[in-house]
């Protein structure tokens, strides 16, 4: 009797979360319920066969054990993708393993690509569970970097469901945006018509001002904040490629001179934005130094002293926009895009030009040419996650 007793009182500190243990296994079924109940989790996403997710199980299921005590709200947990092949390929798995981060539910685009150790995971996840909203005391004396972006919060109190909503969207674009908010006395003359938020960056000093407020549930005041926080075009670079990458989406670049006048650059971020931001989330947008990323250039037959240039790799083959005095004219980056959609630069690769009227979305250099053009491979591919952290899809490497 006295067994049993003790039995039933462990298994009520388990039920009231006093126990832990290895990271949750994840299905199609439980998947969405059990990240929606963590403020952040990190998934790993395995494959037995594989010999790095065999080394990394004992320890991401210790560092699980160890730091769900320290932060009950933040979860660990794995998905066997031989088995759970629907999991994975509805969040685009290409290797083993794939650590990817979530915040409530929602994925984050950045995957954790720190060492696997217990302590690295230990020390990344205290970095970020720290509170990295400032509270303003004194709005006219806030001193604000006018290289970040800002975003504001205007509410009454900390004890509301507007700071709780404002606190996890900022959260989850920490990386992005950096994150002020005043409450009571100090907000009282910004929320006329209730809880509010603004924001500011490098262009102004006068809020841009967000006005569908904070009712729980709703997704508003997240689009709002992804829309200021995430730049349509961004940059990049040898350190944020391999993320880029991943994403999987096939890259619009603007290779650019460091050492010349770009206005071109804001030509490129002013035609995007007026022509292919429902494109967003189908392409990556983005502007290279073309000193950097010269390897790509001579591949495309170009040098630096062709620059700048406009390109798409899109992880097959890499396609020239061909005159880049057209980038102003309405509807040609557009064109451009939409050759590669409907896949008219993959057919010309294959076929040669279609027998219509030449668009700035050539492939080929070749005025009047009836032969296929033939465009280079990708160069942003080689800059994939490496096989010497990884089990790449398509390489299997089993024990």
């Amino acid at each position: 009797m006295g067994y049993i007793s003790l039995l039933l009182a462990l298994m009520g500190i388990c039920l009231l979360g006093g126990c832990h243990g290895a990271a949750i296994d994840l299905t199609e079924q439980n998947f969405d319920l059990e990240l929606g109940k963590a403020e952040f989790a990190i998934v790993n996403f395995y494959a037995d066969w594989c010999h790095f997710s065999q080394a990394l199980k004992p320890i991401f299921d210790q560092a699980a054990d160890e730091i769900q005590r320290q932060f009950p709200t933040v979860v660990f947990a794995k998905v066997d993708c031989v088995n759970q092949a629907s999991v994975a390929a509805k969040y685009h798995v290409n290797k083993y393993p794939t650590l990817k981060l979530y915040r409530d539910g929602r994925v984050l685009k950045k995957e954790y690509r720190g060492q696997r150790t217990i302590q690295a995971f230990k020390e990344f996840v205290q970095d970020q569970m720290k509170d990295i909203i400032e509270v303003v005391t004194d709005i006219e004396k806030m001193q604000l970097d006018t290289d970040k972006r800002h975003i504001i919060g205007y509410l009454e109190s900390k004890d509301s469901s507007s700071y709780d909503i404002f606190r996890r969207v900022a959260n989850f674009f920490r990386n992005d945006c950096q994150f002020h908010v005043a409450f009571g006395e100090t907000s009282i003359g910004f929320r006329h018509g209730g809880d509010t938020a603004g924001f500011r960056d490098s262009q102004s000093n006068d809020d841009i001002y967000y006005s569908n407020g904070f009712a729980p549930g709703n997704n508003f005041f997240f689009q709002w904040t992804q829309d200021k926080c995430v730049p349509l075009v961004r940059e990049i670079t040898f350190q944020n490629a391999e993320g880029l990458t991943e994403e999987g989406l096939p890259f619009l670049l603007l290779f650019y001179d460091p050492n010349a006048d770009n206005q071109i650059i804001e030509t490129f971020r002013k035609m995007v934005g007026s022509e292919l931001y429902s494109q967003k989330d189908s392409m990556n947008f983005l502007t290279a130094n073309g000193y950097t990323f010269s390897h790509p250039l001579v591949h495309l037959g170009k040098t630096t002293s062709d620059l700048p240039l406009i390109a798409i790799d899109d992880f097959r083959h890499m396609y020239l926009y061909k005159d880049i005095n057209k980038l102003s004219e309405p509807s040609s980056l557009k064109q451009f895009v939409s050759d590669l959609h409907s896949g008219k630069l993959h057919r010309e690769f294959h076929h040669g030009p279609d027998p219509t009227q030449a668009s700035p979305s050539e492939a080929t250099t070749k005025d009047n040419s009836n032969t296929a053009s033939t465009p280079p491979k990708s160069q942003f591919a080689k800059l994939s996650p490496s096989n010497q952290r990884y089990s790449l899809i398509g390489h299997r490497d089993e024990l």
